[in-house]
């Protein structure tokens, strides 16, 4: 009799484990809203959020959005960028500490700026869309080359300073691929001499 109540006890705790039965309200992560615009409703109101490949359902700041179809840039060194783009005045867009854009321009408003970004282990040249020198660089700006385009969005206001005149300003890259998709970078926007 004591060893049946001793398995009886044993029992209880391994019960207690067990998962709950379904009630099929639960998000299963392998199921994805990808191919439409609409959330599948689960039929009390409730509605199924989309998830992303790393399992997330939001984007954190200075990472990069998980989007396995989107271009991806790699880092820089001074050295890689600087034979491509003419040095002076210019902005650069850091994520994570990683320099991923950098384009100068002349102080002359009929001048376009020019960039170098890396992107399938190349360091390639993108030029601003519109003219302005660089003050038109300073407001971020749209920056196309031959395989991709860049779209620098920058904070608003007057920035802050970052080291001898150098202003920053947080911002977001969005670099796109018209055979492939688009990533967007959360970062900063540092300009100066």
């Amino acid at each position: 009799m004591k060893t049946i109540i001793a398995i009886a006890a044993a029992c209880i705790p391994l019960a207690a484990c067990q998962p709950a039965a379904p009630t099929g309200n639960e998000i299963d992560p392998a199921v994805s809203a990808e191919g439409s615009d609409a959330l599948p409703d689960l039929g009390n109101g409730e509605m199924r959020l989309p998830v992303e490949p790393d399992g997330g359902i939001g984007d954190t700041p200075g990472t990069v959005r998980p989007d396995p179809a989107g271009p991806l840039l790699q880092p820089m060194t001074y050295g890689e960028f600087s034979p491509v783009v003419a040095s002076g005045t210019g902005c650069s867009f850091s994520a994570d500490d990683q320099l991923l854009f950098v384009a100068t321009a002349p102080d002359d408003r009929a001048a376009r700026a020019q960039g170098a970004v890396k992107y399938g282990g190349t360091v390639g040249t993108l030029n601003a869309t519109r003219p302005g020198g660089y003050r038109a660089l300073r407001q971020g700006g749209i920056f196309a080359g031959s395989d991709i385009t860049l779209n620098v969005g920058r904070g608003t206001g007057k920035g802050s300073a970052d080291a001898i005149e150098s202003t920053r300003w947080p911002a977001t890259l969005t670099v796109t691929e018209l055979s492939v998709g688009d990533r967007s970078y959360q970062g900063t926007w540092s300009c100066g001499a």
